[in-house]
């Protein structure tokens, strides 16, 4: 049969419907496949997300587990025993009876800040479904610290501390301190107090100092405890009394109550004395001595107990060795074991003496109102030592008390969120999103880009402004804007915070210097609702802590949902507007705190190491230096006022109250966890 021309192009049409039909299955074979694939990587990574989670979790159960195993022992009183054996040495493992959780100690710092404290770092692992498509590792590090019980703190007489200081303090300028009328306050120095650079100080009631006690003109106080030398010169006055273990010497126009003095006591010009009580023996066993240039020897070559130098007015006196004055008046006689003698006799002295009448040119042999009485004995009660306690502070200890925690982690400002309401605890970044209304820098975010859900933090000087700048160079965040958000905030590394008003307290695991116009509110100061606060001629409207209209999420540990504030929420934390210092090791670093400028702090100020202040500063609240790194001395200069006789109620004094913990704090030991992070 012929073949027609049709029959070619209907053979190459089937091929080409047979080939299109390949394709195309090609093609639904290639997206069943890649769906597939897509489910199979959805399905991973639900998985692997799932696995991770477990393992992250049985990392938790595990910081649990060991800190209930130490807590035991601690409660126990068998924390020493641990010591012993050994078993919280670097590189020891933990077997925690859980397949694929494991620990190893990592250090052990014993007795970290003074106090008795043992800190023990640990890492503990945990892996789930080993050894299957589904593994999944987590790694923690985690610190735990001992405490043994106890609190810190004191003071030397027992009145209430408004400062103390570790080591030295040197005071210049104007300093006023202004306390309640119906108890005394007193300012504790565990080293020389120096108050005659240009100073003047007011207000305080006693003054307590392991070293000497040299004060200029211009200042008054109701009683000074030295275990030095008592140096007061110009117009100084005291209402009550001096206890020196040194010597006691006062020049120019100073007047004050009863002077005791394990050494002696001396008066020029036309000092004046209430009852004087000497032993003539001094105590002081320090490298500066102040009296020495005006101490006397007797005829046996025994300094006087008592040398009155110029026209003095005097009570009475008592000594435990001779007694030399300079036409002086003692209206209520003298009691001396040793010499009397008189340059002039041109005053009046009447009493009984145990040794002999030191004559000078024409005067009588024996006044006739002097009775001579050999082997005289007077009963003098010495002069007690000053003991001045003091705590120590560690800022990472608080790390976890912070509702703000900022840090650095790979070149990003990180910030850790605890116990604020409407923001998940966790780990958050600090960034920008300019979509957001109201505040649109410095906003705590869960990613870098800031996408999703953001909470605001800081309010700069306006929207667009940030507030924090970091130098890693110095490892200083540097503040200035508007405010923050109420809480505490708690910074690794130091601080340096310009204008601005915050209603935080502060924590710095460095050094805190303040600069320009200032103002630190402390929680406990502000409370609940804030309010009107015009004392001391400074006059302010508060913000509440958990009413802000700028800062919708408030510290749920101070706020209560029934409208009600706990000002122990936090421990006492917010009552200091600043606190600073930390731990690295054995060693202390940062903890000095500088307040400068225009700088007003609503709450106490805990320096780790130093504290200075300059410009005009004023603080509502006590202060605290406890030199942990230095034995340089503290410095307070400019126009600087320490005010305690205004707190708010909700700012509650704990134990000893210019020191944190509390002083008066007593209880069994205990066992915590300072911090932890992913490895």
């Amino acid at each position: 049969m012929p073949t027609s021309h049709f029959d070619s192009p209907r053979r190459q049409q089937g091929i080409a419907t047979i080939l299109v039909l390949i394709f195309v299955g090609l093609a639904v074979s290639v997206a069943v496949f890649s769906a597939v694939n897509q489910l199979r990587g959805a399905q991973e990574q639900s998985l692997a997300l799932h696995t991770q989670t477990q393992a992250q979790a049985k990392n938790w159960a595990g910081v649990e587990i060991v800190a209930q195993y130490f807590r035991a022992k601690a409660q126990a009183n068998q924390w020493q025993a641990l010591k012993d054996a050994g078993s919280l040495a670097a590189g020891t493992a933990i077997n925690m009876g859980v397949t694929g959780l494991g620990a190893e100690i990592v250090s052990f710092q014993e007795d970290v800040d003074g106090s008795g404290a043992d800190r023990v770092t640990l890492d503990i692992s945990a892996i789930t479904d080993d050894a299957t498509r589904a593994e999944a590792n987590s790694a923690i590090r985690v610190v735990y610290q001992y405490e043994p019980g106890g609190g810190g703190g004191g003071s030397g007489g027992g009145s209430d501390p408004v400062m103390t200081f570790n080591h030295g303090l040197r005071l210049g300028g104007s300093i006023v301190i202004t306390t309640p009328a119906d108890r005394d306050y007193e300012v504790n120095v565990r080293g020389e107090l120096d108050a005659t650079y240009g100073n003047s100080i007011s207000g305080v009631d006693v003054i307590n100092a392991t070293d000497f006690i040299a004060i200029g003109s211009g200042s008054s106080f109701k009683r000074l405890n030295s275990n030095g030398d008592i140096l007061l010169t110009g117009s100084v006055t005291g209402d009550e009394e001096l206890n020196a273990r040194g010597n006691i010497c006062l020049t120019g126009g100073t007047g004050v109550g009863k002077a005791r003095a394990n050494g002696s006591v001396y008066g020029s010009g036309s000092a004046s004395f209430g009852a004087i009580e000497a032993i003539g023996n001094s105590d002081y066993t320090g490298s500066n001595p102040k009296c020495n240039n005006y101490l006397l020897n007797d005829s046996g070559g025994q300094p006087f107990a008592v040398n009155m130098a110029g026209n003095n007015a005097v009570v009475s006196v008592k000594a435990k060795g001779s007694v030399r004055f300079n036409s002086g008046t003692v209206t209520a006689g003298v009691q001396a074991e040793g010499d009397l003698r008189d340059t002039n006799w041109g005053g009046s002295q009447s009493g009984t003496i145990g040794g002999v009448v030191q004559n000078n040119g024409n005067n009588p042999a024996v006044p006739a109102n002097i009775n001579v009485v050999p082997g005289y004995s007077v009963d003098i009660t010495p002069v007690e030592e000053v003991v001045i306690p003091t705590s120590t502070f560690d800022a990472y200890a608080y790390r976890n008390s912070a509702n703000y925690a900022l840090y650095m982690e790979s070149g990003q400002k990180r910030i850790t969120v605890r116990n604020v309401s409407g923001i998940p605890d966790g780990n958050y970044y600090m960034a920008s999103n300019t979509s957001v209304s109201g505040p649109k820098y410095d906003r705590i975010c869960s990613n870098t880009g800031c996408t999703g859900a953001s909470y605001p933090f800081c309010k700069g000087y306006s929207d667009y402004n940030s507030c924090f700048a970091y130098n890693s160079g110095t490892q200083t965040w540097s503040l200035n804007g508007v405010s923050l958000s109420p809480g505490i905030i708690w910074v690794e590394g130091n601080l340096a915070a310009g204008n601005g008003t915050y209603y935080n307290t502060f924590i710095s695991t460095g050094n805190i210097t303040t600069s320009g116009s200032h103002k630190t509110v402390a929680p406990n100061f502000a409370g609940f609702a804030g309010g009107n606060f015009n004392h001391a001629g400074v006059n302010i409207t508060f913000s509440g802590i958990c009413t802000n209209a700028t800062y919708p999420h408030y510290p749920v540990q101070l706020c209560g949902d029934n409208g009600s504030y706990d000002p122990d929420g936090s421990g006492g934390l917010t009552d200091f507007s600043f606190m600073a210092g930390s731990l690295n090791g054995a060693n202390y670093q940062g903890g000095d705190i500088s307040l400068g400028a225009s700088t007003l702090a609503f709450g106490s100020v805990l320096a780790g190491d130093t504290y200075n202040s300059g410009g005009s500063t004023t603080i509502f609240g006590y202060v605290t230096a406890q030199g942990q790194a230095t034995i340089n001395s503290h410095q307070m200069g400019g126009s600087t006022r320490i005010i305690v006789d205004v707190l708010p109620p909700t700012y509650v004094p704990r134990g000893s109250i210019s020191v944190y913990p509390p002083g008066e704090a007593v209880g069994s030991p205990s066992l915590s966890v300072l911090w932890t992070r992913y490895l």
